[in-house]
């Protein structure tokens, strides 16, 4: 668990991963108490939604959003700190409650993947496919050419 901690490349990699993909497409949320947002009046009840896609790509929150850029999360820059900045997986106390875990799953597989394989995109850039409600998923077909790598 040390050696995954310390992954802080790795991390910023899955955070960025997180910002230009976000898992879901909506975050929605019930109104518990009417409120005002920029001028317009939420009543009690209403169904409020966010699109993370859409927040993540944001030039009030995120310098030049569409480059892939994972030291935007390294000290000093840090962009997403800040409430509700990177909210793939949810924000404040309905942030998913296995993030932590998953996070360490993520680190531990890819470091398996990339010491021990060469990997290569075949075709065209990766983009996700939006057919289902709510979950995105790659489009088909994504083809990975993979190559082990010679141990040495």
């Amino acid at each position: 668990m040390e050696q995954l901690h310390g992954m802080e490349w790795m991390g910023h990699c899955i955070q960025e991963a997180e910002r230009l993909h976000p898992p879901t497409m909506v975050l929605m949320r019930k109104a518990r108490t009417p409120f005002i947002l920029e001028g317009h009046h939420i009543p009690q009840g209403t169904l409020v939604m966010v699109s993370p896609s859409a927040a993540h790509r944001m030039e009030s929150v995120f310098a030049d959003p569409a480059r892939c850029d994972p030291t935007r999360f390294a000290a000093g820059r840090e962009e997403h700190l800040g409430p509700y900045r990177l909210i793939g997986f949810g924000g404040g106390k309905h942030r998913c409650i296995g993030f932590a875990f998953a996070t360490q799953e993520v680190k531990a597989i890819w470091s398996v993947l990339l010491r021990r394989f060469d990997l290569q995109l075949l075709g065209a850039p990766h983009r996700p496919s939006y057919s289902t409600a709510f979950i995105s998923e790659p489009s088909d077909p994504c083809i990975l050419r993979y190559r082990r790598r010679q141990q040495g």
